[in-house]
């Protein structure tokens, strides 16, 4: 009898386990939603995302009338960025990327994809941010479709990375490349806009 019941114990300990670690996870406020997820910050205040450090202080917005790309409205955000690192560093686009812009009156949410190519120190086939230079200038530029109406600002979320090896089992090879840190908060700018004329 006593042992049939410690080879049960036996069994039934790693399932003990689990429900002991998610009942102190839960207790801890573990599974509460998040109230730092997003961090308020200045114009011209320096957004420090590992990868890099962005200082951002306006935009633009026009209308573009394109037949290729159909009418639209370029919103450009306009800063500086330098390379804290050692090796020279992309800017992230895309769904993984570094930005996201936000129209609080329509609620549009666009992500630069790189379609269109940012300024880098003035140069649209700069593709790295040296290291050691200082701040260069740079423009993230973002189509909103036809139907946006510009306000005064629009607000731009710029997301902290990580330099992790994101593969399934370490089956990159231990490769380690930057990635969003989806732990950490998200810098949060209200960049006032200045309409410039159609194009």
């Amino acid at each position: 009898m006593a042992r049939t019941l410690g080879r049960k114990l036996a069994h039934a300990w790693p399932v003990l386990a689990v429900v002991v670690v998610i009942g102190l996870v839960f207790g801890l406020g573990g599974f509460n939603k998040r109230s730092d997820a997003f961090e308020s910050s200045g114009l011209g205040q320096e957004l420090d995302c590992r990868n890099l450090v962005f200082t951002f202080t306006g935009a633009t917005v026009r209308h573009v009338a394109s037949q290729y790309a159909g009418d639209h409205w370029e919103v450009v955000a306009l800063g500086s960025v330098r390379n804290p690192n050692e090796e020279a560093l992309s800017v992230p686009t895309g769904d993984y990327g570094q930005f996201a812009f936000k129209d609080e009156a329509s609620k549009q949410v666009v992500v630069p994809d790189g379609s269109t190519p940012m300024l880098l120190g003035d140069d649209s086939h700069r593709a790295y941010v040296p290291p050691g230079i200082g701040a260069i200038s740079i423009a993230v530029p973002v189509d909103f479709d036809n139907s946006y109406q510009p306000g005064s600002e629009i607000l731009l979320a710029v997301v902290k990375m990580e330099y992790t090896d994101n593969a399934v089992l370490g089956l990159s090879g231990g490769q380690a490349e930057w990635n969003t840190d989806s732990l950490a908060s998200t810098y949060l700018v209200h960049l006032p806009l200045t309409r410039l004329e159609d194009k």
